[in-house]
């Protein structure tokens, strides 16, 4: 039987820096606001006890597994020694004994990252969330696995007379090497479990978008190069037509328009400069740059 190695050691107390981080809490925090939403008699202070509930050591169990990113790619450390697969998601199945710790009609799941290098695969935990217990999909990757967690590290003597720390494991001197979290596993979460029937079809829409998004922010950037300093700005008090009333009677409205310019007359609403008929209020403002034509559209 394969063990489901989950770290939390690293996020347990500490959070991350990064604002584009969603899970930017300390896993203790994120115990703490949980336990709010759960009702007093289920409530414990033990995130520990909390985590052996719902993710058992050395019990074999059922556990769902997913990759909730969209675009899936390992993320290799600067060394080149190990990789990261982001955004793992791990549903158990819920249990009697689980629903001691949880609301009613509640399950777990965590979020984290599968960190795979020369001596291990295993989950990064940085987060941890209430969902529905209905909450399922047909292409989850199901395992029956033994959890063994982690919740803290220590340090050991290496050969060069350093201090060298290492994870503590809740099963003393497992093998490492007994992983759900094969290579072949991971290949198969970066190729399946995805919540639309389509994949390839969703990931081109995904591209022709991210193409036009980023010729947009290049179009904008290069716009905002051109730029004119502005000699003045005043207050309008204009009013406005909508087109349909302005045709009906364009020989009143013609000797109000805004500055005698045609062109506000060509849009949906037609720019006055006075309250004629049912015109209704307009506030504009007018930037004036005093530059030539030629000038401007160099």
């Amino acid at each position: 039987m394969s063990y489901l190695f989950i770290s939390f050691s690293d996020r347990l107390e500490h959070g991350s820096d990064l604002k584009s981080e969603l899970y930017n809490l300390s896993l203790n925090e994120q115990f703490n606001l949980i336990q709010k939403r759960i009702p007093l008699d289920r409530q414990t202070s033990s995130f520990q006890n909390f985590i052996e509930a719902c993710f058992p050591t050395g019990m074999t169990k059922k556990y769902y597994i997913s990759c909730s990113n969209f675009l899936r790619k390992k993320r290799q450390v600067s060394n080149g020694r190990a990789s990261y697969l982001n955004n793992i998601v791990i549903r158990p199945e819920l249990t009697l004994s689980m629903r001691r710790y949880l609301p009613d009609n509640q399950n777990i799941i965590l979020i984290g990252d599968i960190f795979e290098s020369n001596k291990a695969s295993i989950l990064q935990v940085k987060g941890i969330q209430l969902i529905d217990s209905n909450m399922s999909s047909p292409s989850d990757i199901v395992v029956n696995a033994e959890a063994c967690s982690s919740y803290g590290k220590s340090q050991s003597m290496s050969r060069m007379g350093t201090m060298v720390p290492y994870s503590v494991w809740t099963i003393d001197h497992v093998d490492m090497a007994n992983t759900v979290f094969t290579p072949n596993f991971v290949f198969d979460l970066i190729n399946t479990c995805y919540t639309v029937k389509n994949p390839a079809e969703v990931r081109q829409t995904y591209e022709d978008w991210n193409q036009y998004i980023n010729f947009r922010k290049y179009y904008l950037d290069e716009q905002s190069k051109r730029n004119f300093a502005l000699d003045s700005a005043d207050y309008v008090e204009a009013y406005a037509v909508n087109r349909r009333d302005y045709r009906k009677n364009s020989s009143i409205y013609d000797d109000y328009i805004l500055d005698e310019r045609e062109e506000f007359t060509k849009g949906e609403m037609v720019v006055l400069s006075s309250p004629i008929e049912d015109a209704e209020p307009f506030p504009l403002v007018r930037l004036n740059i005093d530059r030539n034509k030629k000038a401007f559209n160099e």
